[in-house]
């Protein structure tokens, strides 16, 4: 008889997200947390949009390898559109992969308040909120798309020796 395989999905996520309202462009509170949060927020590709095909919610990243943890900047707008509608009042979600010890998410919500463009700064709680456990696998894909295509341009750039002394 075959055997029968299935996929058992994990929910446990190590994000931990904080909800951002802010009249800020996303460029401009990146700028403003990296001097408040020590980071390093830049934009990547943006997170693809379900009903379209030409836009998506900006997306920034900072990656501290000495810390070894991992921050994201999403915005939860795209015109009329809510990456996660349940949170309507949200306008960015800073997610940590990874927070250092020293911190927890209330000091960097803290810290996040304290800047003057910012309204509040919120911590979210994933499983009370429908919507947000959606968002970290639609960023854990992307990531893995970026990821992919990056070692596919390299292969395209470099091509290893022994295909150049096919040639």
């Amino acid at each position: 008889m075959p055997k029968k395989h299935s996929l058992i999905l994990s929910q446990d996520h190590e994000f931990k997200i904080i909800g951002v309202v802010s009249p800020l462009v996303a460029y401009r509170l990146c700028y403003f947390l990296n001097k408040a949060l020590l980071l390093r927020l830049a934009r990547i590709m943006d997170l693809p949009a379900r009903e379209s095909i030409d836009d998506g919610y900006q997306l920034f990243k900072y990656t501290d390898h000495k810390r070894q943890n991992n921050w994201y900047l999403i915005s939860n707008k795209l015109e009329s559109q809510l990456l996660v509608p349940d949170l309507k009042h949200i306008d960015y979600f800073l997610l940590a992969d990874g927070l250092p010890h020293s911190l927890t998410l209330e000091k960097v919500a803290a810290t996040i308040r304290k800047i003057s463009l910012v309204q509040t700064a919120q911590t979210i709680h994933p499983n009370q909120v429908k919507g947000v456990t959606n968002l970290f696998d639609d960023l854990e894909m992307h990531l893995i798309f970026i990821e992919k295509g990056k070692k596919h341009l390299r292969l395209l750039k470099f091509p290893s020796l022994s295909e150049k002394n096919q040639t």
